[in-house]
C-alpha cells in the first residue's frame, strides 16, 4: 500500500476552514497593469508626507497630474521627487530645496499612487 497526501487518515483540522489564501501583492498594488511600476526611494524623501528612504513608491505613468499628488520627475541631471502645486494658475514642484517650475528640462514621469513600508 502506497501513501498519499490526500488520504490522511483521523479527523480533519478545523483550523481548516480559517485558512487564508496567499497575499499576492503584485496583485494588490496592480503591479501587472501597463504603465504601473515599483520605485525605490533613494535619499531623503518626503518627510511630510512621511515618505522615507528605502520605501517603495507604486507609480502610475498614467495618472493626472493634480496639485497635491506626488510625482517623480525627470530632469537632465537625475530622478526626483516632489510636490505638485498650483500657483496663479500655474503647475508647479516643491522640491526639498523650494518651489520650481515646470519647463522643458523637467519632466513628470508618473504619479505616486501607493507606499510600501519597507521598514517599520
Amino acid at each position: 500500500m502506497q501513501y498519499r497526501g490526500d488520504e490522511t487518515t483521523g479527523f480533519p483540522s478545523p483550523a481548516r476552514d480559517y485558512l487564508q489564501p496567499v497575499v499576492d501583492l503584485a496583485e494588490i498594488l496592480s503591479l501587472r497593469d501597463p504603465g504601473i511600476y515599483a520605485v525605490r526611494v533613494e535619499g531623503e524623501g518626503i518627510p511630510e508626507r512621511a515618505i522615507q528612504e528605502d520605501d517603495i513608491l507604486v507609480v502610475d505613468t498614467c495618472a493626472e497630474a493634480l496639485p497635491g499628488r506626488i510625482a517623480i520627475l525627470f530632469t537632465p541631471q537625475d530622478a526626483r521627487l516632489g510636490i505638485l502645486v498650483r500657483v496663479g494658475g500655474i503647475l508647479q514642484v516643491r522640491l526639498s530645496e523650494g518651489m520650481v517650475h515646470l519647463d522643458e528640462d523637467m519632466e513628470i514621469w508618473a504619479i505616486v499612487t501607493r507606499l510600501v513600508r519597507t521598514k517599520v
